[in-house]
């Protein structure tokens, strides 16, 4: 049984036999012992003697799953079938809630558990089945997720479970991007952002071993962003969870090393495609509940561009219903008059727009901006008046009225957050990110589209084969960029190399907030020739980027300096 153990962690966590001896005499492990992980034999008499070594180093091409379970094995202990009969013996005899809560905290603490484990504690005190799933499931060794939904058996205490360990429960170490807001004094919130901070931490020594671009948003080279502590902008150098005072955490995760690399993953093929697409349509669950779920076997899928851009249009977007909505409202106004005005006063005017906002937005800052947009760009009665609210809205967003937009899940659409989960399990990922999808108005609002950006990074967005395209990026061929951000200084850098690169006069209007600096104005300002190599670390940068003839483009230019600040088109998993 020993070494049928030591096989299934060899083969899952790379952990290797030394100082193997048979009958006192040095051997190896496989001259006295067959180990396949369907059938393991040793010797029936004899001396063996080995010692199991975990390795200092994990294998930068391992997944962000066996990497926990090394992390977890290497900080606690296997509660073996003898130190389980102690502990259930010393549970048994607990006489007070209290008494047992203090053992199933030491547990959680110290021990790595088995499923059949937790469900012998169940079954002896019912009445704590919650309080203990949610304490031992981060111990668990393996778990099955609906194996953890049948613990308790009564309905009410069921309820508990999912709602204590959702976090938990939908969380695919292969696959974690998305958007995390975590309740730390939870157990199981509490060891997802653990997991997530180790994952961040690998796949930042994976990217400095590779040679790849610093993509972070502080130029720190970690893959959490937006990071907020008890509601709190925070940098993570200083965040620890064992502060006392931490409450919740709330935050962005993005990566593109999602499962296997992509150079031993192939897509699905039509036919599994189709069939994954007639499931989702089937189930009756709500579609938040099918996106998580599909988040757990987010690995395992691996998308076309077409395959991906049939998937995201199947979440919905309650832009397309708002839409539907506001314009009944605004067919109320009547066509506008020949000199402009429209056909009903001022008054009345915003007396709709205010029904509409208040009762079809949900998010009273946005319901602000949209009231004050000017009278001239709401006098029309068309099907384009809402578009061009949202456009107006969406650029008063990214122009700096406010740099970080509210982190509300309930605001970011379906459709945005199945693309910023599962955009990595795209085989054409930089076209994803392109006015065929990203920025497609036929898929995505303005504000959408800027939730997107904000969540994966701005330079994980960045269409780099297109600048100077008005309907491709998130300001067309104008930029704006806030320098103290490390993202917005390698978009700069990019603009600018590439600028001096491509024929032409191609940096216009170009503006820079601390222009006096450089002796220059704000009105005008001149990109000075020691920006091709340093960008300054303040201010705001603004401009347009314009190709005077098409012709003038350099495709491999454009890629050469992307793979150089975004990484994009480098090898995966290789350096």
């Amino acid at each position: 049984l020993l070494v049928q153990a030591a096989t299934k962690l060899s083969s899952d966590l790379a952990v290797s036999f030394k100082s193997v001896t048979f009958n006192n005499r040095p051997t190896h492990i496989d001259k006295v012992a067959t180990m396949n992980p369907d059938r393991v034999a040793v010797p029936t008499s004899g001396k063996l003697e080995f010692t199991l070594v975990r390795p200092s180093d994990v294998p930068l091409e391992t997944p962000g799953s066996v990497m926990l379970r090394i992390a977890l094995l290497r900080d606690r202990e296997m509660l073996a079938m003898s130190r389980f009969v102690l502990v259930a013996t010393m549970f048994a005899e607990a006489n007070t809630t209290e008494q047992r809560e203090i053992i199933l905290k030491a547990m959680a603490s110290a021990l790595v558990i088995k499923h059949a484990n937790l469900v012998h504690f169940a079954k002896q005190v019912p009445y704590l089945a919650p309080f203990m799933t949610c304490e031992l499931f981060p111990a668990l060794a393996h778990f099955s997720r609906f194996a953890i939904l049948n613990i308790a058996t009564d309905e009410v205490r069921a309820t508990k479970i999912r709602k204590d360990t959702d976090s938990l429960l939908f969380f695919n170490p292969d696959c974690p991007n998305g958007h995390y807001l975590l309740d730390v004094l939870n157990s199981c919130s509490r060891c997802t952002a653990q997991r997530l901070l180790v994952l961040s931490a690998f796949d930042k020594a994976r990217s400095i071993a590779w040679g790849r671009p610093d993509t972070s948003q502080n130029g720190d080279r970690e893959l959490i962003r937006n990071l907020k502590v008890n509601g709190a902008s925070s940098p993570l150098a200083g965040l620890s969870l064992s502060d006392p005072s931490l409450r919740t955490l709330e935050f962005d995760y993005w990566s593109s090393y999602v499962g296997a690399p992509k150079t031993q993953r192939k897509p699905l093929s039509d036919e599994a495609f189709r069939k994954l697409m007639h499931v989702a349509r089937s189930v009756e669950c709500s579609q938040l509940y099918l996106l998580k779920a599909l988040i757990t076997i987010g690995h395992r899928l691996f998308f076309t561009l077409p395959q991906f851009m049939d998937f995201v249009s199947f979440f919905r977007s309650p832009h397309g219903t708002l839409y539907r909505r506001r314009r009944n409202v605004f067919a109320q106004m009547g066509p506008a008059t020949s000199s402009g005005e429209p056909s009903v006063g001022p008054a009345r005017q915003m007396e709709l727009l205010h029904l509409v906002t208040t009762k079809y937005s949900g998010r009273a800052e946005y319901c602000r901006r949209v009231m004050s947009t000017p009278p001239a760009v709401i006098c029309n009665s068309d099907s384009a008046i809402l578009d061009e609210i949202e456009r107006v809205n969406y650029r008063r967003n990214v122009q700096g009225t406010e740099r970080d937009p509210e982190a509300d899940e309930s605001w970011l659409s379906l459709r945005a957050q199945a693309f910023v989960h599962f955009v990595a399990c795209c085989e054409e990922l930089e076209a994803a990110c392109s006015n065929l999808l990203l920025y497609n108005t036929c898929f995505f609002s303005y504000p959408g589209m800027f939730q997107i950006v904000h969540r994966m990074g701005a330079l994980h967005c960045f269409d780099a084969m297109q600048v100077g395209f008005e309907l491709s990026n998130t300001l067309g061929k104008r930029f704006s960029l806030d320098l103290s951000f490390h993202e917005d200084r390698q978009i700069a850098l990019y603009l600018i190399q590439l600028g001096a690169i491509e024929e032409g006069d191609n940096l216009v209007g170009c503006n820079y907030s601390e222009a006096n600096i450089f002796g220059g104005t704000n009105i005008s300002f001149i990109v000075p020739g020691t920006w091709l190599t340093k960008i300054p670390n303040i201010g705001v940068f603004s401009g347009t980027y314009q190709v005077e003839k098409p012709e003038r483009e350099l495709p491999d230019t454009r890629r050469k300096l992307a793979n150089r600040f975004m990484g994009w088109f480098a090898s995966e998993f290789s350096k």
